[in-house]
């Protein structure tokens, strides 16, 4: 079981990477965790982002408020300096045209659905 981990958590960081999520960000490492976390049970992106960021926020020790804010940074990050061609072809026209971004749920919830 815990080689099936791995081997889906290398998968799940590989993709981030391909669509440009700088893996040197934290926010990099609090996403895999959240994919992990979702990919185990698929209904937790349902109940709310907050109870993934305190769980993944337990596990490292930080504020939850700090997972939110690294991952939306790294979003942020990798809308404006990503793969424009990868980002396009998971996201489409999901992305809010405002704001040029999905929020934190669509981003994760639209990884989680690619990875399934």
């Amino acid at each position: 079981m815990e080689v099936m981990m791995e081997i889906t958590k290398v998968g799940t960081a590989d993709l981030l990477i391909k669509i440009g999520v700088r893996a040197d960000l934290l926010g990099f490492e609090y996403m895999v965790d959240i994919l992990e976390i979702c990919l185990q049970d698929p209904n937790l992106i349902h109940g709310g982002m907050m109870k993934l960021y305190k769980m993944v926020s337990a596990k490292h020790n930080v504020s939850y408020i700090n997972v939110e804010s690294r991952i939306r940074n790294a979003i942020e990050i990798t809308f404006e300096q990503g793969d424009t061609e990868e980002l396009y072809r998971l996201f489409g026209n999901s992305i809010n045209k405002d704001k040029a971004k999905p929020t934190t749920k669509q981003f994760i919830a639209t990884i989680l659905w690619y990875l399934r």
